[in-house]
């Protein structure tokens, strides 16, 4: 359609207007709904179109605004709202007047053709100007409609704007309409894709000496934006910077400027190598933070930014010197599991006293954390978790659990035996701030003393500051995140904490809570099971140990129940250990239990070998029952067998003491069956305690010779023990097996003093940590509590008392401790 100058009385100063009412979204779209659209009559379009051209100039300002705020994706759907509100009646209008003018000419063609006196007929200026004036202000509103919306709705608002530009720009123009008219088509190729073009106009546009300030501001932004787009880099970076120094756009717009410029020197370190390339980032790096003090919606399109062009975080970490920059550049990296990077720049924030770090400061300690703990750091994990909680933000529940999680491995390390399989210190599947994965692996570790299965020494066994500060980070988590996805884990935990504490009421009460993960539970059944067996000890009313029992018989069948039902795996040596050691509190139940459990016993143990081939550290255990089970059964040659089959696993165990008492069990019951005739049974018993006899840590043909002597202490020969010792020691003076009998049987004939002595010739002769070195200072200790000497004795076991961390044997170091009470009150 051919536009004549009238056009220029409707639009002369639209993007320049000096007044424009600040509206609201809503605002606009309940005005545009009460202002209507096409009535048929010219004079109504006309007043109609002025009162949407106002709301277009308010629905661009408020464009505006969110874009320089940073937030216009954010706040699209109340943009659009007001876009279609004016949208609609501003079409309907352009609409009617088009289909007037068209009308208008047909039928002067039809009739005589004089079009250039239909052009100067009041009707048809009327109609055209309201059609132009309409179409010049629906261009604008098109162009920054099309911003919200993506695909074929985005594509069809620009190509109809940049059509209507194209209608309006024309040389018999007015020049603020044909600079505006070349400005919009400039932004509509622009959008489209059609740089060059879009080039071309904004040159025009920039050329022009009479073109106001506001006009060339905005052209300058475009043709930025258009350099940026082409891939000029150069020309993008050489004129912004021209931009930022000289000035020449409003100083609402320098923040868009900078953040075009941050694109450009992307791409620029991108294409550069050497010093232009670390140039690039510096200045980039700079940038980001100069963008990031301008407001939260710029700070987000920072870091989609960042997110999505920087691809080598290293390579920008060294260029970050400001705390902002620093922070966003670690988390980067911590995004792409890069723990060991991020580190240097955490700690650099952690450490900063720049007024800017004191604010993330927490969380880069939180992240700080989960580096270390992903490191295999546990103790440097813990501090950073402490000092991030000091200041707790939503990822406190994270950091509460992976506090947990280091201290338990920092408690499990100096001398608690872990539970064979467990995995204290490693959490299952984190990817940082997110929630971490599976249950902790391991069987549960048991009580010290005598009950079967007993894998964790108590609380004394490691420093008493960390078993503290590992209690109060086990409850603190589930104070206060009772419903974090893991707490069923550290719930757990806290009943074999109390456990090992000897709190076994408590702990049953906290193990009855465990909720959650199938084999979590079942392992708190078996901590159940074992802190029953405990307190059966204490029961001395017959009634209540009855009850005791009853209520042991249920758990084993229960834990037996849920053991097999879990799914079992060739590889899951967690679930058949704890099958195995529930096998051991059988027999010990069955034993307990009396009504021919010696013969359960030695059934129930018969195979254990074969049923659980992988568990070689519980197979003297479940030996050493089975030959009690036997011994009690006078099945002596059953029992030989196994100990032919089995000794190298008992001699293994090192458990000197144990193998002492059931080979004086077979010798006197060797003694029993001679004294009644039974020269049969005597024998096999003889053999048995002498092949017992033998796995006492003796070499070569003294094996026999110590048997003998153990034979005969037992009978009562005393003196014919000491001898036979003392010949073996002669021919060996470091042989503590003939040391061990010695000191017995001085201290027997009350020859306390030489007892003391030999002790401490045994002790010296040891290795220092070896459980016979233990052995040996507490019997010294032992004696001298005897003799009177409380003084000696506490300061000896005062002084022995931090090596005992070290001592596997947990008899022992339950007589280690309850001789401490004794004797240092």
């Amino acid at each position: 359609m051919r536009w004549r100058g009238v056009v220029a009385v409707w639009a002369v100063g639209l993007l320049a207007a000096a007044v424009v009412q600040a509206l609201s979204a809503g605002e606009i779209r309940a005005r545009a709904k009460a202002i209507g659209g096409a009535s048929g009559d010219a004079t109504v379009e006309r007043q109609r179109v002025g009162e949407l051209g106002d709301l277009v100039l308010a629905f661009i300002e408020l464009s505006d605004d969110a874009a320089r705020a940073g937030g216009e994706g954010g706040r699209r759907d109340e943009l659009r709202g007001a876009f279609e509100a004016i949208d609609a009646p501003l079409e309907s209008i352009y609409q009617s007047r088009a289909t007037q003018l068209e009308a208008l000419t047909r039928g002067v063609m039809d009739q005589d053709g004089d079009l250039e006196a239909l052009y100067e007929s009041a009707e048809f200026r009327d109609s055209q100007g309201v059609a132009a004036a309409s179409l010049y202000y629906r261009n604008w509103l098109r162009y920054y409609g099309a911003r919200l919306y993506d695909g074929a709705r985005r594509k069809e608002l620009l190509a109809a704007a940049e059509k209507g530009f194209s209608e309006l720009a024309t040389a018999d123009q007015k020049r603020d309409l044909l600079t505006e008219s070349l400005l919009g088509r400039g932004l509509c190729h622009l959008e489209l894709g059609d740089t060059d073009a879009a080039v071309q106009d904004f040159k025009l546009v920039i050329a022009d000496a009479s073109v106001s300030p506001e006009r060339q501001a905005k052209a300058r932004l475009a043709m930025l934006d258009a350099y940026g787009r082409a891939g000029r880099t150069q020309d993008a970076l050489r004129f912004s910077e021209e931009i930022l120094r000289g000035g020449g756009v409003p100083a609402g717009d320098v923040t868009l400027v900078r953040f075009v410029r941050l694109q450009t020197l992307f791409d620029a370190a991108d294409k550069a190598k050497g010093a232009d390339g670390e140039r690039y980032r510096r200045e980039a790096a700079a940038l980001m933070d100069t963008l990031r003090g301008a407001g939260k919606g710029w700070a987000d399109r920072v870091d989609a930014l960042m997110v999505a062009r920087v691809d080598d975080p290293r390579a920008w970490a060294g260029k970050a010197e400001t705390p902002r920059v620093q922070w966003e550049l670690a988390r980067l990296m911590l995004t792409k599991s890069d723990y060991e990077g991020a580190v240097p720049l955490l700690q650099t924030l952690v450490a900063s006293s720049d007024p800017d770090a004191r604010a993330l400061k927490p969380e880069a300690e939180y992240w700080l954390g989960v580096a270390r703990f992903k490191a295999n750091d546990p103790a440097a994990a813990a501090a950073a978790f402490d000092a991030a909680l000091a200041t707790p933000g939503e990822w406190a529940g994270e950091a509460r659990y992976l506090r947990f999680k280091a201290l338990e491995t920092l408690v499990a390390q100096p001398a608690v035996i872990a539970a064979p399989g467990a995995a204290p210190g490693v959490t299952p599947g984190v990817t940082p701030g997110a929630a971490p994965g599976a249950a902790p692996g391991g069987t549960p570790g048991g009580t010290p003393g005598a009950t079967p299965g007993a894998t964790r020494a108590g609380p004394g066994a490691v420093d008493r500051v960390l078993q503290e500060r590992y209690h109060v980070a086990l409850v603190e988590f589930l104070d206060k995140n009772p419903t974090h996805p893991f707490a069923y884990e550290a719930r757990y935990r806290l009943g074999e904490y109390e456990q090992s504490g000897g709190q076994f009421e408590i702990a049953i009460a906290t193990y009855a809570r465990v909720q959650g993960d199938a084999a979590t539970v079942l392992r708190a059944r078996f901590g159940t099971l074992q802190s029953r067996f405990e307190l059966l000890k204490g029961d001395v009313d017959p009634a209540a140990r009855a009850a005791r029992l009853a209520t042991i018989g249920a758990d084993l069948d229960a834990v037996e129940a849920q053991s097999k039902a879990l799914p079992a795996k060739s590889s899951d040596v967690a679930l058949q250990e704890l099958q195995a050691r529930t096998t051991l509190l059988r027999a010990v139940y069955l034993s307990l239990r009396g009504e021919g459990g010696d013969a359960q016993v030695a059934a129930l143990l018969a195979d254990f070998a074969q049923r659980f081939p992988q568990q070689t550290e519980l197979l003297p255990q479940a030996v050493r029952l089975r030959l009690g089970a036997l011994l009690a059964l006078d099945r002596f040659d059953d029992a030989q067998k196994a100990v032919t089959q089995y000794g190298a696993a008992l001699q293994a165990e090192q458990r000197d003491e144990q193998l002492d008492g059931l080979a004086t069990g077979f010798a006197r019951a060797a003694a029993r069956r001679k004294a009644s005739g039974d020269a049969v049974g005597a024998a096999a018993a003889a053999k048995t305690a002498l092949a017992l006899y033998g796995l006492l840590g003796a070499s070569g043909g003294g094996k026999q010779q110590l048997a003998m002597a153990h034979l005969q202490e037992n009978s009562g020969d005393l003196a014919g023990a000491a001898q036979m010792f003392a010949a073996a020691l002669a021919a060996d003076p470091n042989n503590l097996v003939a040391l061990r009998g010695l000191a017995r049987i001085e201290e027997a004939q009350g020859k306390r003093a030489e007892a003391q002595a030999r002790w401490a010739t045994y002790t010296s002769r040891s290795r220092p940590g070896d459980p016979g070195w233990f052995q040996g200072e507490y019997q010294q200790a032992r004696l001298e509590l005897a003799g009177g000497k409380k003084a000696e004795s506490c300061a000896r076991l005062s002084k022995l008392r931090p090596a005992m961390p070290g001592l596997s044997d947990a008899d022992l170091r339950r007589d280690l401790t309850t001789l401490y009470d004794q004797a240092c009150d």
